[in-house]
């Protein structure tokens, strides 16, 4: 399944990349909504499950979650073509295209001089939010690309990948190599007072929080959570989305979170992501990728997978 997506993707970059120089802007904006339209009735399954998700927000009519499922649903594969035209994001097109909420937030949180940690959730705008950001104060991110050398799929989607974000001005990868640590290179940023992008959906993390989530619980993984608290550096939430009706980008930039514990971080964090969700449901395409599972104990909460 892994390799179909990386096929996928990179016939998709080899078909609507040079479209990108071809058309305008909005037009190559409008092809999206189109081409996302028409896969979106190849997803019920996780249509199901989104729809199970959503009664987590009990506030909800029916009418609601069903606005909410088919706006989302719609947008799932927008991030794989929204990919293609990063570099595209001018401060004109930013100007015109996006909306960006809390930017106050950020500035308060670097005015600390302690760096940064800009922590999302992935949702389905993500290539899109991180440039436009970075537009205002530069975003550092860090990044692994280990199929370089030889030829393969994998090889020529990480090289697209690579070209990609190098192209991009506002935004600067550190990549690294197997021996290095991944911790002691955002720690290094923090002490410089930049801001490091870093997620907290926990595909990759070895160790979790369960925090409050709605009327239920959420595994959010450890590590942002304590590099804010070794570092002494604010997390600032950040979310987006894409209006479909409007063509706009919304970024909603959070409260900085300065918490005594690892933990009350991962709770603030998950209390600020409601927060966002009640407001803006049909921003994170992730609600089909969210999973009930039970612990030893038979308690139940929810695992977030990347998409």
């Amino acid at each position: 399944m892994e390799k179909a997506k990386i096929l996928f993707y990179t016939i998709s970059f080899l078909i609507f990349r040079p479209l990108s120089y071809i058309i305008p802007f909005r037009l190559y904006i409008e092809l999206i909504k189109i081409l996302s339209f028409f896969a979106a009735p190849f997803f019920n399954k996780r249509k199901r499950i989104a729809k199970n998700n959503l009664f987590l927000i009990q506030d909800f009519s029916m009418e609601q979650i069903n606005i909410a499922l088919n706006e989302g649903i719609k947008s799932i594969y927008t991030h794989t073509l929204l990919d293609f035209i990063i570099d595209k994001w001018s401060p004109e097109n930013s100007k015109k295209y996006v909306l960006i909420e809390g930017k106050e937030h950020l500035q308060q949180a670097l005015a600390g001089g302690k760096g940064v940690l800009l922590t999302f959730i992935h949702s389905n705008t993500q290539n899109v939010y991180l440039p436009c950001v970075g537009l205002i104060e530069k975003v550092y991110i860090i990044a692994i690309l280990e199929n370089l050398n030889r030829f393969s799929i994998n090889s020529i989607h990480d090289k697209i990948r690579e070209h990609l974000w190098e192209s991009i001005r506002s935004t600067k990868f550190k990549y690294l190599n197997k021996k290095e640590s991944v911790n002691s290179k955002i720690g290094s940023l923090l002490k410089a007072s930049k801001i490091v992008a870093i997620s907290a959906d926990g595909l990759h993390a070895g160790k979790f929080f369960l925090v409050p989530f709605f009327n239920k619980k959420i595994k959010l993984p450890v590590g942002f959570a304590k590099l804010s608290k070794l570092f002494n550096a604010p997390i600032v939430p950040i979310f987006s989305g894409f209006d479909r009706k409007k063509n706009l980008f919304r970024v909603w930039l959070g409260n900085p979170i300065f918490s005594q514990t690892p933990k009350m971080a991962a709770e603030a964090f998950s209390a600020q992501f409601q927060e966002h969700l009640k407001k803006y449901p049909s921003h994170w395409t992730g609600w089909w990728r969210m999973k009930l599972v039970k612990d030893e104990k038979g308690e139940e909460f929810f695992q977030i997978y990347s998409i």
